[in-house]
Parts: C-alpha cells; sequence; structure tokens
C-alpha cells in the first residue's frame, strides 16, 4: 500500500497510535482548510465579477443608450411605414385619375354616337341611349 511521503510517519512503528492520529488529523485539517481557502477566494472572485456586471448595465449611460436606439427603431419604423402610406396615397390618386379619363372618353364616344346616328326620324329630336328611348 502506497500513501506517499505525506503519511510515512504511519508506517513508523516507534510512534504512538494516538500521536499518529493527530499528526493524522493535523494534516486533513492543513488539507480541508487549503481547500476551504481556495472556495473562499473564487467565491469573492465570482461576486466582485457580478457586482462589477451589475453596476455597469445599471448605469445611466446604459438606459440612456437603450433608449435611444428604442427611439431610433420607432422612427424607422415610422419611416417605413409612411413611406408605404404614401405609395398607396399615389396609387389611389392615379385610379381617380384614371376613372375621370375613362369617364370623359366614355362620354365622349356617347356625344360621338348621338351625332354619326343624328336625330331622330319621328320627332327631329337626338336619338337618347339604348337604355332611355325606343332603340331606334
Amino acid at each position: 500500500m502506497n500513501l506517499g511521503k505525506q503519511f510515512d510517519f504511519l508506517k513508523d512503528p516507534s510512534l504512538d497510535p494516538g500521536i499518529k492520529k493527530i499528526l493524522l488529523e493535523g494534516l486533513f485539517d492543513e488539507k480541508r482548510a487549503k481547500i476551504d481557502a481556495e472556495l473562499k477566494a473564487t467565491e469573492a472572485e465570482e461576486s466582485r465579477v457580478l457586482e462589477n456586471t451589475k453596476l455597469r448595465h445599471n448605469t445611466p449611460l446604459i438606459l440612456a443608450l437603450v433608449g435611444t436606439i428604442s427611439v431610433f427603431a420607432n422612427g424607422l419604423v415610422t419611416c417605413f411605414l409612411a413611406k408605404g402610406t404614401l405609395s398607396n396615397t399615389v396609387t389611389l390618386g392615379q385610379l381617380k385619375a384614371q376613372l375621370k379619363e375613362n369617364d370623359t372618353s366614355l362620354e365622349q364616344q356617347l356625344k360621338e354616337s348621338f351625332i354619326i346616328f343624328g336625330p331622330c326620324s319621328y320627332c327631329d329630336q337626338p336619338r337618347q341611349g339604348p337604355t332611355e328611348g325606343n332603340g331606334t
């Protein structure tokens, strides 16, 4: 059985078992204290890093930056929506103009058809459209 150099005193037959027990407990206490110290140092470092992170994330500069980004994003969305509305308005205006042009063209064609057919042979009045008159 190989225990290492730290535990060589356990093999010494001249030492009293009580002393061996005290030495062994002291060795274990020393190792436990070393591990506890390392754990406390690690916890202290983690706590310090967490506090620095919390401080950085709660500063007014970060809040102002987040607010600025939010306002900028809202402005972009409004700009895109306004462009869509403007495009729809232009398209609606074009449709209205085209309808008005078609109405004018249709009225002109109706007037020309009345002129071509001439007055009514029965009453010497201009002929009416197909839905209004007698159809002759």
